[in-house]
């Protein structure tokens, strides 16, 4: 079960801008990711659900893929 939910603001463990989620993208349902789930699994077995992320960089709009392990939740408990 995914850890994070579609419009959460993360950030990456390590530091930098707070992203919000645009995707879920699991192991077991990786629907339109299926090629990328398979070549992510095969640098990383055990990693069961990745995250897309957009956030601005400036007025640039920026996206990647994080593993669930790479991030914490930025937004106040």
């Amino acid at each position: 079960m995914a850890k994070f939910k579609l419009g959460e603001t993360v950030q990456l463990r390590s530091g930098g801008p707070e992203m919000t989620v645009i995707n879920v993208i699991e192991k077991a349902n990786p629907g339109q990711w299926k090629m990328y789930v398979l070549r992510w699994l095969a640098e990383n077995p055990a990693v069961e659900t990745w995250y897309q992320t957009q956030w601005f960089e400036g007025a640039t709009l920026k996206k990647e893929v994080f593993i669930e392990l790479a991030l914490d939740s930025a937004e106040m408990e």
